[in-house]
């Protein structure tokens, strides 16, 4: 997903929209739009209430977008916007608490923790998908890169196995590479 358009409708069809008209959700997600880079795609996103404490106390709906770069989350006011980058490598963990109303994704990285409210079917949904999300994203920004430089794809793939082996890479991030190196 690119446009806000698009997140739009993915919220409105999974139905992670919560208490936005069609046109502020729209204004949310332009925001996110406007903060993607030419290389950033959005892998999933939703509508939050920022930093809640509960069901009527936060600091306002806001967009989420997990990207394959990072986090941008953010809200047009009627005076003013805010946007907010978060980078995967500077995250610590994303936590869930589900009750039967409302429930929180708590997302803690080295400077702050943010608590994203959410009425509690949703949390049920979108904690595991964060949690997937995060996992992958700080997988392809931990893993070792190999110089490819003059070599074929199968010497390359013959690194990649070496690591697999060594337990450095992960099956799934061997696939991946695998995936890409063949042009699969």
């Amino acid at each position: 997903m690119r446009t806000a358009k698009e997140m739009m409708d993915f919220v409105q069809e999974n139905k992670y929209l919560i208490a936005e008209t069609k046109k502020m959700t729209l204004a949310h997600f332009e925001l996110v739009e406007e903060a993607l880079e030419a290389n950033e795609d959005v892998l999933f996103c939703f509508i939050g209430m920022h930093n809640a404490s509960s069901l009527t106390k936060s600091e306002g709906y806001y967009a989420y977008a997990f990207t394959n770069k990072r986090i941008i989350y953010g809200r047009r006011n009627l005076v003013g916007r805010t946007v907010s980058t978060l980078l995967y490598d500077n995250l610590n963990d994303i936590t869930t608490e589900n009750k039967v109303m409302f429930g929180t994704v708590t997302i803690s990285t080295k400077n702050e923790i943010i608590r994203i409210g959410l009425p509690g079917l949703q949390v049920q949904v979108i904690g595991p998908k964060l949690h997937n999300i995060l996992h992958e994203q700080k997988s392809k920004v931990d893993a070792p890169q190999v110089s490819s430089d003059n070599k074929s794809a199968a010497e390359q793939l013959k690194e990649f196995k070496e690591l697999l082996d060594m337990g450095i890479l992960t099956q799934e991030e061997f696939d991946a590479k695998k995936k890409e190196l063949l042009n699969l």
